[in-house]
């Protein structure tokens, strides 16, 4: 209990907040393509609509926990429980498995562009980030 007199700067709270944004864009894309209309469907391009069909549904799940655990894991900081690391843990898994599949099993990078990296590669780095911030945090203190 006394970590919790450790009063953590306000960048905490603005790296906690922007961390929850981000992972929660991600819980909506998550439910936008599961609810996906197979109208909409027909406009993306057909390599979109492969890459989509062709997932197995290990990887819908590394998707899911990528989100949901990144989700968490910032509710988690934001109330400055040791558990947002283990939670960034999970979400971590999930992104290099989900990253994983897009890079190597699939045929996305034969048919993507270089800029499509671009998204895929941030979310990797911002993943290892958010893992190694709460861990400094709790080795300030600041989360107990």
């Amino acid at each position: 209990m006394k970590n919790l007199k450790i009063h953590p700067p306000k960048w905490f709270w603005v790296i906690g907040v922007l961390a929850l944004l981000w992972n929660l864009i991600g819980v909506m894309a998550f439910i936008g393509e599961l609810l996906v209309d197979p109208q909409e469907l027909e406009n993306l391009s057909e390599t979109e609509r492969n890459f989509y069909a062709a997932r197995p549904i290990w990887v819908i799940i590394a998707y899911a926990l990528a989100v949901f655990g990144g989700s968490l894991g910032a509710i988690a900081l934001l109330v400055r429980k040791k558990a947002a690391k283990s939670f960034f843990i999970l979400s971590l898994v999930g992104i290099l498995a989900q990253q994983f599949y897009a890079f190597f099993l699939s045929e996305a990078l034969n048919q993507l562009g270089l800029e499509d990296l671009v998204l895929p590669l941030a979310i990797i780095i911002i993943g290892f980030l958010l893992l190694w911030y709460t861990k400094y945090c709790i080795a300030k203190g600041w989360v107990n």
